[in-house]
């Protein structure tokens, strides 16, 4: 059940909660993707690209949104890990675009640690032959930053 703008609550009230519920509710304030989606849209959007949306059309694989006139799949990670952008790349194949945007607007880690993570993916020998139709990645920091990596 939803309550306010961008909070997950248990069904429970606060006092019937265990120790997990409790330190979850308190811990994590959770957002819809569509708010990411669009928060991130937002800030691609000061650099004046457009961003319509598409229209999911379920149960096919379609990608997010149009960056000017090019479609992309956006990604927005909550948690980091040293697998997290392999990840990304694994869950935008097939939806019908060599374009990914991953977004840091929602994840734990700092821009820098996120740029680093995919300058060393892109780098990794071990993944030269896989994702290739994942041929473009665009970086949207926390602040709005830009960075855009080809493969």
């Amino acid at each position: 059940r939803r309550n306010g703008r961008c909070k997950w609550v248990c069904e429970k009230r606060p006092q019937e909660q265990s120790g997990w519920q409790k330190r979850r509710n308190q811990q994590r304030v959770r957002c819809s993707s569509l708010e990411k989606e669009f928060k991130t849209a937002e800030l691609v959007s000061m650099f004046g690209i457009n961003v319509p949306f598409l229209k999911e059309k379920p149960p096919s694989k379609t990608p997010d949104a149009y960056l000017d006139d090019e479609l992309f799949e956006f990604k927005i990670p909550e948690g980091f890990n040293e697998k997290t952008v392999k990840n990304q790349l694994k869950n935008s194949a097939g939806k019908g675009t060599g374009n990914l945007l991953i977004s840091n607007v929602a994840c734990d880690a700092s821009d820098i640690e996120m740029i680093n993570a995919i300058d060393e993916f892109i780098k990794d020998e071990r993944y030269v032959g896989e994702f290739l139709d994942i041929t473009r990645i665009l970086f949207v920091g926390k602040q709005g930053s830009l960075r855009e990596y080809k493969r």
